[in-house]
């Protein structure tokens, strides 16, 4: 029997598993996630909106299940949910598993969510770090004597901008407020540069531009940061995001996941990671589908932190790539 025979017919016999399951005729997981009645609960933050419409539009239209966009809850609260089994799938940050994973870094987190697995990759949200235009300044290593924003005290961006600041070696005066508030104090003049993470363009730098500029994060200190956590990965945001910044920009991103809990159906997941696969694989996804695009065993795990295991669904799509 060839190999794609054999994957079909594993993926048949996983939909109709999944279907008796759903009509409550069988087990194999939560099945419904927590949405009931033969829905999928699927939960994503303001940053990942985009691609998790997108991918829930795709899959709605090919799987018995029918998936439900849930927003409106934190990064931790979402994990939590998949951790205890109320829910199936979410869209996070590399960096929010790994803190849930270990029950601490971010707030909402402090206790470990042992249960939560990943799927597949999806894309790098990129750290943008925005200056005055008029700071003299063109990358992170040049921030000595200015006064950064890293974001609220305890969340996720400051986090990661205060690891990332340690690697630049520049001494600097640090702020913690939101980004809207770091924008105004920026036009201002009272504030020299804030940290930004998430999918591009951010509406509020969206709306400063062009009044602004870019530093770059590269170099060795762009290297020593992707050394420091392997949540990180180099990643470079494209020329012509924000107006008047037709120029590319190295940084570092922070992967977005699909995550599900471990109690998640095996098939499930499995018929679930195949099908964004090969939605990816013909172009159907438009939103960063270029980064999901072709995943073989390699790419499919490197961008994974290594202390958030697979889920065996998604394991199971590896015998066949």
């Amino acid at each position: 029997m060839s190999r794609e025979s054999t994957r079909r017919q594993f993926l048949a016999a996983g939909c109709a598993a999944s279907a008796a399951a759903l009509a409550g005729c069988g087990g194999g997981g939560i099945g419904g996630g927590g949405g009931g009645n033969g829905t999928t609960d699927w939960y994503y933050g303001d940053t990942n909106k985009q691609l998790s419409k997108e991918l829930v539009s795709i899959l709605n239209t090919r799987d018995a299940r029918e998936f439900k966009l849930r927003e409106g809850v934190t990064a931790a609260t979402a994990l939590k949910r998949l951790n205890d089994g109320t829910g199936e799938f979410a869209v996070a940050g590399a960096d929010a598993a790994v803190f849930a994973k270990k029950g601490a870094g971010m707030k909402g987190i402090s206790t470990k969510n042992t249960k939560l697995r990943a799927v597949v990759s999806l894309y790098p949200m990129p750290v943008t770090v925005v200056a005055r235009p008029d700071l003299q300044a063109e990358k992170v290593s040049d921030l000595s004597g200015a006064t950064v924003n890293v974001g609220k005290t305890n969340s996720r961006l400051a986090s990661n901008a205060n690891q990332i600041l340690t690697q630049s070696g520049a001494e600097f005066s640090l702020r913690n407020v939101g980004l809207s508030t770091a924008m105004t104090k920026l036009q201002e003049g009272s504030l020299d540069v804030t940290f930004a993470i998430g999918d591009w363009p951010i509406k509020p730098v969206a709306e400063a531009a062009p009044d602004l500029k870019l530093l770059e994060l590269g170099g060795s200190v762009r290297s020593n940061v992707v050394k420091s956590n392997d949540w990180f990965v180099e990643a470079q945001l494209p020329a012509g995001i924000y107006d008047g910044t037709n120029y590319m920009i190295d940084t570092v991103g922070i992967p977005a996941l699909l995550l599900a809990g471990e109690e998640a159906g095996k098939k499930n997941v499995a018929i679930t990671t195949d099908r964004m696969l090969k939605s990816a694989g013909n172009e159907e996804i438009k939103t960063r589908g270029g980064y999901i695009n072709g995943k073989n065993k390699k790419e499919f795990r490197e961008h994974i932190p290594s202390s958030v295991e697979l889920h065996d669904g998604a394991q199971q799509v590896l015998v066949f790539r």
